[in-house]
């Protein structure tokens, strides 16, 4: 088994020391619904809320999925439309995902930013043929598993591939809310790092990108 390079730390979740204010200095699009401490498991089927705007829905791929040797982590798989209701239909197929496959760690669900709504069994018609993430220090791609890969095919959707870095819940609610389009959160203070390489990589992808910012930030 190859060893993966340790991922870049600017998506990391180390709250005291990147993010030394509590929670609710921060503005967040992402709503608290109801916290818990309970374990993820595969198949584990969550939502978040986006302001009042609706529910996203999202699926736990794997709860041990290897972001760096040794560290096990989620891998989950977000889609796109928002709904009315917890209790919606929702299209979870590959060919919906409203973000690329993320590593994260239980804080969006210890924090109330996920909730997990049932399990359900996956299988073909969920996962992705393959999974692959970009180490972008080194330029290479490597699995879920944390192996070294080939580079995933040309014909391959961009929104199948990640990166191979931990990301927290405000990272997500970033790329989220740049996702739906919808005006950003606001920071107090200089944004981190992380937050500009989020937005300026999501320029690079998507070139007809228009910024929106809340008033203030």
């Amino acid at each position: 088994m190859s060893i993966a390079p340790r991922a870049s730390a600017d998506c990391l979740d180390k709250d005291e020391n990147v993010f030394p204010k509590e929670d609710s200095e921060f503005r967040m699009n992402l709503q608290v619904l109801a916290p818990s401490r309970k374990r993820q498991r595969a198949g584990d089927v969550f939502v978040m809320q986006v302001l009042d705007l609706g529910y996203l829905f999202g699926r736990v791929i794997s709860p041990s999925a290897a972001w760096t040797t040794g560290r096990a982590v989620n891998l989950i798989q977000v889609y796109r439309g928002l709904h009315a209701s917890k209790d919606a239909e929702f299209d979870g197929s590959p060919s919906n995902l409203l973000i690329p496959p993320r590593f994260t760690n239980s804080l969006p669900w210890s924090r109330g930013y996920f909730e997990t709504l049932r399990n359900e069994p996956l299988d073909e018609r969920v996962l992705l043929p393959e999974y692959r993430f970009l180490h972008r220090p080194s330029q290479t791609y490597w699995d879920e598993l944390g192996n070294s890969a080939p580079a995933p095919a040309a014909s391959t959707p961009p929104v199948h591939v990640g990166v191979n870095a931990l990301d927290s819940f405000r990272s997500i609610d970033r790329e989220v809310s740049l996702a739906l389009g919808i005006p950003m959160p606001e920071y107090y203070g200089d944004e981190p790092a992380w937050v500009m390489e989020i937005l300026e990589r999501y320029k690079r992808e998507h070139p007809d990108f228009v910024e929106h910012r809340v008033e203030g930030s």
